[in-house]
């Protein structure tokens, strides 16, 4: 008898248990490129992202995927190389080829879209310009007195009007752009010193960065 329950329990050490849980399976989807934004001379050319499209189980065995790429932005200046705007069927890790028309203008940029079941992941290509976007500022101002006034300043700019943002710091009560020229009014000093005041004349340039004219005044401390 001792030793069939000795036997039994043997059995019992070598066979798994049938409430034991199994190994949970666990899928992940890579999708991404190693650089976000890539920077292309002005000139015809060619650039490429290195694209990751892959499928892991349990962090260990690792299978490509089929992705597609789009390009967001009305840019015909820019393509795929392997075919036109839009990409389907590419599959796995790999080179990301893309064909960039010559510049004539300023700079440019365009956003590309990759898309994996439900993962989405969005590059950038950015083109230099034969020439920047530039706002500058002129005019000649005295000491504002106290009591404040109105002024003008002249905006020398390669950019379209309807591009330009006005701003002016604390003290300049309003402002009014009329084809090349910014009217501007100063109100009343309360400071017992003299402040800074600065009228600013801005646009985004085609990669996303500002471009700013700026002209700084002073005024006379209040009584």
């Amino acid at each position: 008898m001792r030793k069939i329950v000795l036997f039994s329990l043997a059995i019992m050490l070598v066979l798994p248990s049938c409430s034991s849980r199994k190994e949970e399976i666990v899928r992940m989807i890579s999708l991404g490129a190693r650089e976000k934004s890539v920077e292309c001379p002005v000139a015809y050319s060619a650039c490429e992202f290195y694209v990751y499209a892959d499928e892991y189980i349990n962090s260990r065995d690792c299978t490509p995927i089929d992705y597609e790429a789009e390009i967001l932005d009305e840019a015909a200046w820019l393509s795929f190389a392997d075919n036109g705007l839009h990409l389907i069927g590419k599959t796995g890790s790999g080179p990301l080829r893309m064909s960039l028309d010559a510049n004539t203008g300023v700079r440019r940029s365009a956003r590309v879209v990759l898309r994996a079941e439900n993962r989405t992941d969005t590059l950038h290509v950015k083109q230099e310009g034969v020439y920047r976007e530039y706002v500058r500022l002129t005019g000649e101002y005295p000491v504002v007195p106290a009591e404040g006034g109105t002024y003008e300043a002249l905006v020398q700019t390669n950019v379209l009007p309807s591009l330009l943002k006005v701003s002016g710091s604390a003290g300049i009560d309003a402002w009014e752009m009329s084809h090349n020229v910014v009217t501007f009014v100063i109100g009343p000093s309360a400071s017992r010193d003299r402040r800074n005041l600065t009228l600013s004349v801005s646009t985004v340039d085609g990669w996303g960065e500002t471009v700013s004219g700026n002209v700084t005044l002073q005024q006379e401390p209040g009584k």
